[in-house]
């Protein structure tokens, strides 16, 4: 057995004494507990685990080791997440570690499905630097109160050089509204019950674990993994 592999597995065990020790002490505090669905058993959320096919990867697409993130646009903490912890994350790890978005647009906040849309879109349209783009300028403007307008969105893409008349068509196309829909329906199949819902994928072993949305647990647990 390997040293990387031992490694990861002692990651695995002290993430969980660390998710099972913050994660619940913290979640009414700095996530959104998802309304949509009743959970009928305390099991912990269980993800799939990355498909390069049909993921977004920022980073490393070939990481051993995959930081998956389950978003609402418009919700606040989803934003905070996205301004002290992911990107503070990818500008430290994106040379090893891959950074796996996945839409989770509650409900009750009623624009989040369309800026999900758009965000596919963006990425459809001009790949990881667009996408990065457009979900910062979303967080930034977003107020959190349903209130997104599609001319908003369509300036955005603006600011961003996408073409207004493919990220109209894109945002109308059913596929791309399908994809955002089956994110939606995995997350609840999985048990997914806050947003952000944060989860470390470690390759070698396959298994997919939830972790606070907090930037040192992360950081150090990465820091674990790598360390020779």
């Amino acid at each position: 057995m390997s040293d990387k592999f031992l490694i990861s597995l002692t990651v695995l065990i002290a993430t969980l004494v660390i998710f099972f020790g913050i994660y619940f002490e913290s979640k009414n505090q700095n996530k959104q507990i998802r309304d949509d669905v009743v959970i009928e058993n305390n099991n912990l959320p269980s993800p799939k685990k990355v498909d390069k096919k049909t993921d977004i990867i920022i980073g490393n697409e070939n990481a051993e080791v995959f930081i998956i993130e389950y978003t609402d646009l418009e919700y606040v903490y989803c934003k905070k997440y996205n301004d002290e912890v992911y990107t503070k994350l990818v500008d430290k790890w994106s040379d090893e570690v891959g950074f796996v978005f996945r839409h989770f647009p509650l409900k009750k906040h009623l624009s989040s499905f369309m800026e999900s849309v758009a965000l596919e879109c963006a990425n459809k349209l001009g790949g990881s630097d667009k996408f990065i783009s457009f979900k910062d300028i979303v967080y930034s403007e977003s107020n959190s109160d349903g209130m997104f307008t599609e001319k908003k969105l369509d300036m955005i893409g603006l600011d961003i050089d996408l073409n207004l008349d493919d990220f109209k068509s894109c945002r109308n196309n059913q596929e791309i509204k399908d994809r955002i829909q089956d994110s939606y329906n995995e997350a609840i199949e999985a048990k997914v019950n806050v947003t952000p819902s944060v989860f470390i994928e470690v390759v070698a072993t396959g298994q997919v674990i939830p972790v606070p949305a907090d930037f040192e647990t992360i950081d150090e647990s990465l820091k674990a993994f790598f360390s020779k």
